[in-house]
């Protein structure tokens, strides 16, 4: 029986091989290092993108994303030409219910 293909193809393995530069996907976190759960709201058409990359690239969302935001933060002080320092701290804030 002939199996349909899928929309990567009929053989998962396909990828391997390719001419295209890979995408450079940081491997997930160090087990020792440790991550702050933020919830962001984001446009659904990105949640899917990345979704769609992150499967594609085989790797996690949380490392894509995380990957994402250090580059974009690495770009934006490269063109600022220095570091961005650090917010002052200020008392907890009650979050809001809007």
């Amino acid at each position: 029986m002939k199996q349909s293909a899928t929309k990567m193809g009929a053989n998962p393995l396909d990828f391997i091989g390719r001419t295209q530069e890979p995408l450079r996907v940081v491997e997930s976190e160090p087990a020792q290092a440790t991550s702050v759960p933020k919830t962001y709201r984001l446009p659904p058409e990105i949640v899917e993108k990345v979704a769609d990359v992150a499967y594609t690239e085989r790797c996690s969302v949380s490392a894509l994303v995380t990957q994402a935001i250090r580059e974009l933060v690495a770009r934006l002080e490269e063109r600022r030409g220095e570091t961005y320092p650090p917010r002052p701290h200020s008392k907890a804030r009650v979050p809001s219910t809007l």
